[in-house]
Formats: C-alpha cells, sequence, structure tokens
C-alpha cells in the first residue's frame, strides 16, 4: 500500500510539473527579442516580456542584468517579434508613476508567473521603454 501511495504522488507531482511546464511555455511564448548593442557594435539577443501602452513597447528587467548594462552606455537595439524586426531605442523609465503603472500591466498580464518571477528575483525590476530611433516627419519619412 505505501508504494501505491508513493506512486500516486510521484505521478500526480509529474502531472503537475507538466502543466506547469506547458503553461510556462505558453506565456513565455509571448515575448519579444531584444537585441541590445556590445561595445564591439555586435547585437546580442535576450528573450524579454512585455507590455504595450499607447504603441509603446515596455520591457523589465534586474538593475543588475547584462542587456541592461548595455542600454546604459547603448540604447541602439532592435525588436525581433514573429516576422518583423524593427529598430528601437531602448531607455530606462526615470519617472516613478509611469514605471510604477507599467509595473502593474506587467502583473496585469502575466499574472501567477510574474509572482513566480518577482518571487525569484525580488522586486528590483528597471522598467525600459522601447521606442522610434527617430522623429517621425509628416508622410511617413524618417
Amino acid at each position: 500500500m505505501k508504494r501505491t501511495g508513493r506512486n500516486v504522488g510521484i505521478a500526480a507531482a509529474a502531472l503537475a510539473l507538466a502543466v506547469v511546464g506547458f503553461a510556462l511555455a505558453r506565456d513565455l511564448s509571448d515575448g519579444l527579442v531584444l537585441r541590445t548593442t556590445a561595445e564591439d557594435g555586435t547585437r546580442l539577443p535576450t528573450r524579454l516580456w512585455f507590455v504595450e501602452e499607447g504603441g509603446v513597447l515596455f520591457v523589465r528587467g534586474a538593475p543588475d542584468s547584462q542587456w541592461v548594462a548595455r542600454i546604459r552606455k547603448n540604447g541602439e537595439a532592435d525588436v525581433v517579434r514573429p516576422g518583423k524586426r524593427e529598430d528601437v531605442r531602448a531607455a530606462i523609465v526615470s519617472d516613478r508613476k509611469l514605471a510604477a503603472r507599467i509595473g502593474a500591466r506587467f502583473r496585469e498580464k502575466y499574472g501567477w508567473l510574474d509572482r513566480l518571477e518577482r518571487a525569484r528575483t525580488g522586486d528590483s525590476f528597471l522598467i525600459v521603454r522601447l521606442s522610434s530611433p527617430w522623429p517621425r516627419r509628416v508622410g511617413g519619412d524618417r
């Protein structure tokens, strides 16, 4: 009887891990690849979650992450999503109200996965705005 109970427990744990893994893979697919610029000019990819507000993309990261360090030195980057690539200017959001609002959007969009990430890494994320690197002109020219 002990063996049967143990086997059921192992099977239940395996099923739970499979469900969590499936959900995680599904939610991680809702991301983008931000390619930041290294000192030698090469673009280094980082897969990130994002939220959009008013047509502007926002990502978040730990203050000590390598991709954030590259943005601090050089905000030239590009975003790769299925079917498109776009040049962007990446800048850390300094407006605390905007950062708090965008942080709330991440919590709303990613739910329990966001809670897991914050529990794992702490709540000291920086919000990064990804915007067009050039001013838009009349007629759509760059």
